[in-house]
């Protein structure tokens, strides 16, 4: 499969990944008590409003415009409005129109985003190649920076998660310095630096991403025990993940098309459940404790 056609399948998956979290959330948001509270004058409802719509606008953001009813819709979000919806008063409202939200959304929850302009894109690439050439080691020091990257970025500024269950997945980074960085000489350490996994001397390497449960980088390494097959052995670019969240799955280290699969379930499917009320259960806690009724947080 090209990679194109591989960044489609992953844009599917990853969509299908954010419904499925949206919709277990939603599942166990229904299980918790209903709160009203008094509806303002101008709200485009009437009448007293279940609170945990609020919950649920904090939890997925991108919908927040239009399942809060504690604020009147402008023109703009008005026309925003999938067809045929209209605002909710209720949990069981959105749960009845969640297909169709859902449905609208592929393109704000496929995990890719515009690439950068090719000169900018450039740039970063020579200053990256700059600096990993420097740091590389000169025994098995890589020709150029992996082909498959710099196709990634021609067709995506990198690969994201609205990590809306709060796993600290980090993105697969674009022509930019990557998350959590101050500079782009930081994401490049000495190679030692990138050694995860034993018999994987890593001689080059930069970092694509990084969050405080997980890391996701390029290294140039090969595999030097003795039950690796004959690819393993080859030096060549691989990608490395690993999230540290106890439900994840176990690290990744391959090639592109591997990680395109990867990304979008890193969280094990039987442990969604158990996550989205987790994650219920936390907001909850924040909106009983510091609930500001005009809209935000004290």
């Amino acid at each position: 499969m090209d990679l194109a056609s591989a960044l489609q399948s992953y844009r599917e998956a990853m969509s299908a990944t954010q419904n499925s979290i949206v919709e277990a959330f939603v599942d166990q948001l229904l299980t918790y008590p209903r709160r009203l509270r008094d509806a303002k004058q101008d709200e485009v409802v009437e009448g007293d409003i279940d609170d945990r719509l609020k919950i649920f606008s904090i939890f997925y953001w991108g919908q927040g415009f239009w399942i809060d009813p504690g604020e009147s819709l402008s023109a703009s979000e008005q026309a925003d409005l999938p067809e045929g919806v209209e605002p909710v008063t209720s949990l069981e409202g959105v749960a009845s129109v969640l297909p169709a939200i859902l449905a609208t959304q592929l393109a704000r929850t496929n995990g890719t985003s515009t690439p950068k302009p090719d000169e900018e894109r450039e740039e970063y690439l020579r200053d990256l190649d700059r600096l990993v050439m420097a740091k590389a080691q000169p025994d098995h020091a890589p020709v150029s920076l992996p082909a498959e990257y710099e196709a990634l970025l021609k067709l995506t500024d990198g690969l994201h998660s609205l990590d809306l269950l709060k796993l600290d997945i980090c993105e697969v980074g674009g022509a930019r310095v990557p998350t959590n960085f101050d500079n782009l000489e930081e994401s490049v350490p000495d190679p030692d630096k990138l050694e995860d996994y034993e018999d994987w001397p890593v001689s080059a390497g930069f970092y694509l991403g990084m969050d405080h449960e997980s890391t996701c980088k390029y290294v140039y390494c090969r595999n030097t025990s003795d039950d690796a097959d004959e690819d393993e052995r080859e030096w060549a670019w691989r990608i490395s993940f690993e999230s540290f969240c106890s439900d994840a799955k176990e690290p990744y280290l391959g090639d592109l098309a591997g990680l395109l699969r990867y990304y979008p379930s890193i969280l094990d499917p039987e442990k969604l459940p158990k996550r989205a009320g987790i994650r219920v259960r936390d907001i909850c806690s924040l909106a009983t404790e510091a609930w500001d009724y005009n809209g935000s947080y004290n």
